[in-house]
């Protein structure tokens, strides 16, 4: 296995955090399965359309920083998801996970969540930190 330096592991983080700042953080209403290759248009059939969503640019980018033992990560401030206000009929959706685009409509990031997450009225809101992290040790 190769090990990485600091000035590999930033650079590489740099380059993933300008593609994030650019991009927008969407949510799931129907479960998948992350793998690499997983396209937009895939996830794009599967996106919440609960009342009052709408995908999120994920401008809010921190500076990378050190987590110590060789590992370096940066991180999207906190987006927050609400319900509402509902429509009527009222539209709601079981959240399964969640995908971050480019602004090149490429696919960045997704993950499930551990259980899906219920938006069906105004009380319902789901916050979502992104932390993306490499160390410099694949051990």
């Amino acid at each position: 296995m190769q090990c990485y330096t600091q000035t590999e592991i930033v650079n590489e983080l740099t380059a993933l955090k300008t593609l994030v700042a650019a991009g927008s953080l969407h949510l799931t209403k129907s479960n998948f399965t992350p793998a690499a290759g997983l396209t937009a248009a895939i996830l794009d059939a599967i996106e919440a359309d609960y009342d009052g969503y709408a995908a999120v640019n994920t401008t809010a980018v921190l500076d990378i920083y050190s987590q110590g033992n060789n590992s370096w990560a940066f991180q999207v401030a906190t987006i927050q998801f609400n319900y509402g206000p509902a429509a009527v009929p009222p539209v709601t959706n079981m959240i399964y996970g969640f995908y971050v685009k480019s602004a090149a409509g490429d696919v960045i990031y997704s993950a499930t969540l551990p259980n899906p997450f219920p938006m069906v009225d105004t009380l319902s809101g789901l916050p979502i930190d992104l932390l993306f992290s490499r160390s410099a040790n694949p051990f």
